[in-house]
């Protein structure tokens, strides 16, 4: 019961959202007053019965990262998947949740360079998300450093100093950024890079634009 309560408190805003766009369209095709009428009708009730619905609430899964560590050791924590989460809490905005995380993953994303590239890479992103600006410039900084060891990371830390520069509004540094990590990932053939330096670019053309 619990978990349809959940899936339909998710649900009705964003059915919500997509009526209220369905009704623009319609109403832009072919107004009339009596459509304006019933789209006046429809809309209080949405407003009345779907959208004061909470959105759901995604718990910070800190205690049980560190339930995780005690039972198996740093060394068989899942990085990947810790990371995830912190984009999650990102995502919600749980901004202490996500640094808690961070945090509490470092120690354990230093041992594997790869590992390490994706925590600083979460937590240049993170930083900036919640307006960190001058300390995400300082991450990506340390990106870079590991990129001059590791060129394979090169491109990774292109788009974090791309994602830094738009942030200061900066596009001219933050196209040429990405270009450059858009380029890098089309060599390697790194297909999730490659989709993010070309959502980073489209983003920056429509702010010059």
């Amino acid at each position: 019961m619990r978990k349809n309560n959940v899936h339909k408190s998710f649900l009705h805003p964003c059915l919500a959202i997509a009526f209220l766009f369905w009704c623009g369209f319609l109403f832009a095709q072919n107004p009339s007053p009596v459509d304006g009428q019933r789209v006046d009708v429809l809309l209080k009730k949405v407003r009345q019965e779907i959208m004061p619905l909470p959105l759901p609430v995604s718990p910070c899964r800190l205690t049980e990262f560190q339930n995780q560590q005690r039972e198996f050791g740093k060394n068989q924590i899942d990085i990947q998947h810790w990371l995830g989460e912190v984009k999650l809490m990102r995502e919600v905005g749980n901004e202490k949740c996500a640094f808690d995380l961070l945090a509490e993953l470092e120690t354990a994303a230093k041992r594997n360079p790869a590992d390490h590239l994706q925590w600083l890479y979460e937590k240049t992103v993170t930083l900036n998300a919640f307006v960190h600006t001058d300390s995400a410039a300082a991450e990506a900084q340390r990106l870079n450093d590991l990129a001059n060891e590791y060129e394979q990371f090169q491109g990774w830390a292109n788009l974090a100093q791309a994602r830094v520069a738009i942030e200061k509004r900066d596009f001219e540094q933050t196209q040429r950024q990405a270009e450059q990590a858009l380029e890098f990932a089309r060599q390697e053939k790194d297909k999730l890079l490659e989709a993010k330096a070309l959502s980073l670019i489209g983003g920056v053309t429509r702010d010059i634009t």
